[in-house]
């Protein structure tokens, strides 16, 4: 909760009003996410680890341009600093914390892309310490993702033992 406080204070100082208010939809999809990764599943079991289809991919890739358009817009009228760029990792964000929330392995990738819009965003606007912080959180997407990877290998090799077995 602190951190996404300061980072709505420092996002609005530096004019990237979509980052700013975004720390607040972080923390409601956080809420969101926590109940569906615990009581999401089967008879309101914990939520398994899985892929999104590729049909809810390309739905919200689809999403993904209109909502960047829109939303540069009203930054630009905003006076944002930045409104595409911020338009557009705020879209990617939001794409990457729904599929996390839904425990969907794709979410990485979203995380992946936005970070790396993000880096060199943040170091352009001379917030030196929020583009390293970054890239730390780039360092923890890669090696999410790997984990991820490892633990779906893992289930089916599982999965596939016991159908051996049965």
């Amino acid at each position: 909760m602190p951190v996404c406080r300061f980072f709505l204070v420092l996002f609005w100082s530096a004019q990237l009003y979509a980052d700013a208010l975004l720390q607040v939809v972080y923390l409601l999809l956080a809420a969101v996410g926590w109940w569906t990764w615990l009581r999401g599943g089967e008879r309101r079991s914990p939520r398994s680890m899985g892929h999104a289809s590729a049909r809810t991919i390309v739905v919200l890739l689809l999403l993904a341009v209109p909502a960047t358009w829109g939303l540069t817009v009203v930054l630009a009228r905003a006076h944002d600093i930045a409104p595409f760029w911020d338009a557009l990792t705020t879209a990617l964000s939001l794409i990457a914390q729904w599929l996390l929330n839904t425990k969907s392995y794709e979410n990485w990738y979203f995380w992946i892309a936005a970070d790396v819009v993000y880096i060199p965003l943040y170091f352009a606007k001379a917030l030196y310490l929020t583009g390293i912080v970054y890239v730390l959180f780039l360092t923890m997407c890669l090696l999410g993702l790997r984990g991820w990877q490892r633990r779906l290998a893992a289930d089916r090799s599982t999965a596939a033992a016991g159908l051996v077995r049965a």
